[in-house]
């Protein structure tokens, strides 16, 4: 049986040249038991395999120098394009919500 992990995305690189604000990368921690790891890189498509293959990811946000999981990460299907989105709106584009910029 396949292990499947949580990880946590704390920041977001998106293309600044494409309409549909299509995320370039981000940053993310592996979370076990409340702890995170070292964090690494993830590129979009890295990112869209990984959670269709069954990992959960959450934004992340530092609050009072702890880690705290906020809105579960999911791929929406637009028009036959994946969309890595915290809100199932409908809308072409990804969406990471408020996860700062790198």
């Amino acid at each position: 049986m396949k292990n499947v992990y949580d990880y946590g995305i704390y920041a977001v690189r998106y293309d600044g040249n494409d309409k549909n604000n299509l995320i370039q990368s981000t940053k993310v921690c592996f979370i076990k038991d409340n702890n995170v790891s070292m964090p690494v890189e993830f590129s979009r498509d890295f990112l869209i395999a990984d959670i269709e293959d069954g990992n959960k990811y959450y934004t992340m946000y530092k609050n009072n120098n702890k880690w705290e999981r906020r809105e579960i990460v999911s791929i929406e299907y637009i028009k036959g394009n994946p969309y890595v989105k915290i809100r199932l709106d409908g809308i072409e584009g990804d969406d990471l919500g408020e996860l700062p910029n790198y």
